[in-house]
């Protein structure tokens, strides 16, 4: 058959176009299997950033949980003056630096314990290693290594400070470390579970009694 012949044309326009519709089949396959990859992604991360936001809200309430009941114990301390002073000799060592690898931090930098060392009779439910805290008050040193000196008319906003603290109805600048019968504290806690991030929680509260 002569190349040029109608027939001979024919089956070289046909050949062309069954190779452009395998062309075209091809083409649409590799889009659609490119458009399902990428819902597939877009799933799979929709579904991990969900997974995350529910861990750290667990781990946030579990953490709120146990400090919560680490607050209730201090509230329940009526040995004021002691504690105050554990709170700032805890104080004093979390701005101590160390070189420990078993040292827990804040953000801030300072160091923070085992609930423990505050008090040794605390059940820490989530143990040493899992749970930290340091408890800051406000007040301020007349010396390095001198005591605090809790003062009433101190200016500190985050302790809602100043404050009527022994509860004599008048601020002065007296030191208020024996006769106080409102204290403003924060307390911080590191919490943490192996294969998660740490969680740290700030809580600002009061203790409150009658001395």
């Amino acid at each position: 058959m002569h190349p040029n012949s109608p027939s001979a044309l024919q089956g070289a326009e046909g050949s062309r176009t069954r190779t452009s519709s395998a062309g075209f089949g091809l083409l649409e396959v590799l889009m659609s299997v490119s458009v399902l990859a990428v819902a597939l992604l877009g799933h799979l991360s929709v579904s991990w950033s969900a997974n995350q936001l529910a861990t750290q809200q667990r781990l946030r309430s579990q953490g709120l949980r146990h400090a919560e009941q680490f607050i209730e114990r201090l509230r329940a301390d009526d040995d004021w003056p002691t504690l105050l002073a554990r709170i700032d000799a805890k104080l004093i060592e979390a701005a101590t630096p160390t070189t420990s690898p078993l040292a827990q931090r804040l953000q801030d930098g300072r160091l923070c314990f085992p609930v423990t060392d505050y008090y040794g009779s605390f059940h820490d439910p989530m143990g040493a290693d899992h749970f930290a805290v340091l408890i800051d008050v406000p007040g301020t040193r007349a010396m390095d290594g001198a005591p605090l000196e809790l003062r009433e008319s101190a200016v500190e906003p985050r302790y809602s400070l100043p404050s009527d603290l022994n509860g004599d109805g008048v601020v002065d600048t007296d030191v208020r470390n024996y006769d106080y019968i409102a204290l403003p504290i924060i307390v911080y806690f590191r919490y943490r579970e192996p294969g998660h991030p740490e969680v740290e929680l700030e809580v600002h509260t009061w203790l409150r009694g009658q001395r």
